[in-house]
């Protein structure tokens, strides 16, 4: 991603955020404040009340990582690794067109007895490291082996 946003995670969506630099702004003591506005989100994850039960892909987010316009979110009541491409920007072009969308989308999702309790994702290459509560020694290595066609 080219300095457009960031994302933040929560419960059952992926929240993308604009914070460029024409957000940021600095008060009378010098400190950086920035004025961040939720531009779009994606979210997976209903709760069936009558069961106490919830289902989808995001369900209990708790951490991504991004590399270039690719987030990696871990769910840990959705015991799953979710790839979700980025929109490539989110304002209007040097001709002045509006971009194809600006809403995140997903590529897949693992889902994993052993990604249960999923709360800490690292991405090296074609690698994710998650870490899970429930298994203490180990970290979960998915590798992933995908091949992503996105239009120009």
């Amino acid at each position: 991603m080219t300095s457009l946003a960031c994302c933040s995670q929560g419960f059952g969506h992926v929240a993308l955020i604009d914070i460029r630099w024409d957000r940021w702004r600095t008060d009378d003591s010098g400190r950086y404040l920035v004025s961040p506005r939720v531009v779009s989100h994606l979210a997976n994850c209903s709760t069936d009340a009558t069961r106490g039960l919830s289902s989808g892909r995001l369900c209990g987010a708790r951490a991504l990582a991004v590399v270039d316009e690719t987030a990696y979110v871990v769910s840990e009541m959705s015991n799953s690794l979710s790839v979700v491409v980025l929109p490539a920007r989110l304002s209007k072009d040097f001709m002045g067109f509006a971009p194809p969308t600006i809403v995140p989308e997903f590529v897949g999702t693992l889902v994993d007895t052993r990604l249960e309790g999923a709360y800490a994702v690292a991405v090296n290459g074609a690698n994710a490291y998650v870490a899970s509560r429930w298994c203490k020694t180990c970290v979960v290595l998915v590798r992933f082996v995908f091949v992503r066609v996105r239009d120009a």
